[in-house]
This record gives C-alpha cells, structure tokens and sequence, in this order.
C-alpha cells in the first residue's frame, strides 16, 4: 500500500449515494474506512452492500473499522443526545442506567471491561456479507481514547487496549494500533518523541493516527509538524502508517506515509467560524464547498466565483463533472449537488496521492504555484466582502498555510528527522 486515499464514510445517508456515484463514474476506490454504528445499526446492509460493491470493483480493497470508542469520552449531555453513541455503548454491555451515570465512563472502569469491550468489538465486525463469505477487515483497530498528554489516563488506556487485542487475537489477525491525541499533545514535540518510542516496540503490523481539534489549513506550524514527525518516525519501523487527514495529507503521502483517510467531500466535522474583525468571518467548511485543487482547499461557491472571474486560469478539471461544464464552472457551482461535488472530491483525492507520493519536490513546487495563485487573487479583489444573508464574509483567501506545509516539506525531506 503506497500513495492510496481510504475515504471515511460516516452514519449519513448520503455515504451510500456517493459511494455509487463514484462506481459509476468509474473513479477507483481502493478501500473505505467505516465507522463502527454502521456496522450495527438499522444501515448495516446497506453497509455491507456497499463494500461488497467496493470488494467487486477492487478486489484488494482495504476495508477498516473506527471503533469510535472515542465516544466513552463524551459528557452526559452528548451520551444522552446522541442515541447513535450507545451501539458504542453497548460493547462494554452498557444500558441506559449505565450511559446516564458519569462513573461508567472514568478510565478506571473502562480499563475493567477492556477484554469484553475487544471481545465484542471484533465479533460484531466480523459481518456475514449478503450471499457470499463473511466479511472481515483487512487490520484489526482496537478501542482507543483521546490523549491530552503523554501518559494521561486515556493514554494508557489505549496502550493497554493494543497490548490485550494483541493478546486475545494471537497474532491471528494483523493489527493497527490507533493513536488519537489531541492539539495539546500534538504542541509537544517532547512528549510525541516519547510517545513515538512507546508505539515501536508494540508488536503490531502498522498504525493509524486520529489528530483531534485540529483545522489542517489554520494549525500551527509547530502541531503540524508534530504530526508529519510522527508520522514519518512510525514510518521508518517499515510498518503500514494511515493517518486521518484531508489535504495536508498530500504533504505526509510525499513523505511516504502509506494511506490517508478523510471523509467523502467533507470532514466529520465542520470547522468553527474564524471571526477576522467585527462583522466578518471565515466561512465553515461544508459539503457545499468545492475543492479547488490548484490551491489545495475548498472554497464557498461565491468565493469560488470570484476566484474563476478573476483568474479563469486558476480552475480547470478534467473529473467526469467538470467535464460537462468545461466552458462554464460558473454553472458547475449553480447546479451541482453535493454527490457531485463527492465525485469531483475523490478524483483529485486519489489523482493527488498518486502524483505525490514519496515526491516532496513535486509537491513543494506545486505549494509555491498555489501561493502565487492566491497572492494574484488577494491583489486584485483587495478588502471586498460579500454577505449571506445577514452575515459579512471576506473574499480574500489566507495563503498561510502553504507557508507551513512547505516549512515541514523541505524539512522533513531533506534531514534526519529526530534532528530537527
């Protein structure tokens, strides 16, 4: 596996609409990480449906599951709210007196129930698949837990969740071991340089990294680089790496990261507002945004406009939507859906990772044009805004972060890395 992207589908309704519109166009998927409730909610045929279409039109497609067990950190309101969390819940045989009772969810009582939590985890994703053998994923993701620091409770609890899976499974079946850490541990470079040491000498067959609270396009140059460092560490054990990130991806798939994972045309999340001054923000990101590939992020469509008037040359694409409105993009953001958008999403997912991988000179020269771009762009609209209903936005596109990929780029791939 080198250079491939595993699109994350979520418990929307709208994955299954995507995934056949992406098939259908002919567009490759080399595999999909799902989200465990799919598994065992009232969508799980539909599930299994769609990697058996996947399996049909790849036969060595990487099928993961994300336990979500991220969710045993939620507070009371988010447990009680979210009805979907208590198929998560219920791995640890937890009922609605359990889930309502905040003593259920402290590491020390989790750490108790970790073998039947595994236990239960591995037998509900081994699905039978609709008239044929049973499906089981490619590695084995145990539970994991958010770390805020190096060692902090959870921190142990996700160690001690890898160490008992590696135990119960008896090298059966091939492992990845999930590390999930917050922006504060990420800001540590200290404390990610011991936590690197910790997750070698695991005897597992590969890792895969969930960063929480992190906006790739407005984080730090010191928490990106954090990340890209343990990413490229774990990498040198020679083991299979996959961490969950969308565009800044690109930069860890040049460093030879073997697979990223991201959602379908949008993030699990949206980011928050970025207020800029009174009355104006940062639009969040959505699926209604489209990426633009020569600048490596999504923009609202009214940005997007103003981006294709001013420089017509900045958007061209060749993906089977864009092709039908090839003499005007402008009717492309009019009339086009978000399972389009999807479409044009996974073409240049998969077009980049491949052009890009284990290539730092490529994509650092790819930076600069989009820098370039964006500098025209920002001269020439100046201080314009434009509102959305009631609400002020600004027009102008912030470069920054092109700065820090290409910052961790020319460093990471021109040094030892431990050195820096």
């Amino acid at each position: 596996m080198s250079g491939v992207y595993l699109p994350y589908i979520t418990c929307s309704k709208k994955e299954k609409l995507k995934i056949d519109a992406i098939l259908n166009y002919g567009i490759n998927i080399d595999g999909l990480i799902i989200d465990y409730r799919r598994l065992v909610s009232d969508c799980w045929r539909e599930t299994i449906n769609i990697i058996t279409s996947i399996i049909n039109y790849n036969s060595k497609a990487i099928i993961l599951v994300d336990p979500r067990t991220d969710a045993f950190q939620a507070n009371l309101s988010t447990r009680i709210n979210i009805k979907s969390l208590n198929k998560i819940f219920g791995l640890a045989d937890y009922n609605r007196n359990h889930i309502g009772n905040d003593k259920f969810f402290k590491p020390r009582e989790i750490k108790g129930r970790l073998y039947k939590i595994i236990d239960n985890l591995y037998r509900t994703t081994r699905v039978p698949r609709i008239g044929t053998q049973t499906f089981e994923p490619s590695y084995f993701i145990p539970p994991y837990f958010v770390a805020h620091s190096y060692d902090d409770e959870w921190y142990k609890l996700t160690i001690e969740s890898i160490n008992i899976s590696l135990k119960l499974l008896n090298k059966k079946k091939e492992i990845l071991a999930p590390i999930a850490i917050d922006r504060n541990l990420l800001s540590n470079r200290d404390e990610i340089l011991r936590l690197i040491n910790d997750y070698r000498n695991l005897e597992v067959n590969g890792y895969i990294i969930f960063p929480y609270n992190i906006n790739e396009h407005d984080a730090s140059l010191e928490i990106l680089g954090n990340l890209a460092l343990l990413a490229v560490e774990l990498k040198r054990t020679g083991r299979t790496v996959i961490v969950h990130s969308a565009e800044f991806g690109n930069v860890l798939i040049s460093l030879g990261i073997d697979a990223i994972t991201c959602g379908i045309c949008s993030h699990k999340n949206p980011y928050t507002f970025t207020v800029f001054e009174k009355g104006l923000a940062e639009i969040a990101r959505t699926e209604e945004q489209l990426y633009v590939h020569s600048i490596f992020r999504k923009l609202h469509v009214v940005k997007f406009i103003k981006l294709y008037e001013l420089l017509p040359k900045a958007y061209s694409c060749e993906c089977p939507i864009c092709e039908k409105y090839k003499d005007s993009y402008i009717d492309l953001v009019e009339e086009a859906g978000y399972v389009d958008f999807s479409v044009h999403y996974i073409y240049w997912k998969n077009k980049e990772v491949k052009k890009y991988a284990n290539e730092p000179t490529i994509l650092l020269k790819d930076l600069e044009n989009a820098k370039a771009l964006i500098n025209d762009y920002n001269d020439k609209i100046g201080e314009e805004y434009f509102f959305i209903e009631d609400n002020k936005y600004r027009y102008y596109i912030n470069s920054s972060y092109l700065d820090k990929w290409s910052i961790i780029l020319s460093t990471l791939s021109h040094s030892d890395s431990t050195n820096l």
